[in-house]
């Protein structure tokens, strides 16, 4: 593979990793109907993969060419 792929999968990956862990110390349920446990996951998840999309082509918009 071309290494500007690789690194663009490894700063995606990692600011997943990094988006998901800060946004899990956010209390979803206190915007959510009580008892729906379920959509406050995939609230955290969709989120995460936004944040981290939005993270990641900062990151990358960065890069001096």
């Amino acid at each position: 593979m071309d290494t500007d792929k690789i690194l663009k999968v490894a700063v995606y990956l990692g600011s997943l990793a990094v988006c998901s862990t800060a946004l899990t110390g956010i209390n979803f349920s206190r915007f959510m109907y009580s008892g729906k446990a379920k959509n406050d996951r995939i609230l955290l998840v969709l989120f995460s993969f936004a944040l981290a999309y939005l993270v990641a082509e900062f990151l990358l918009g960065l890069q001096l060419r």
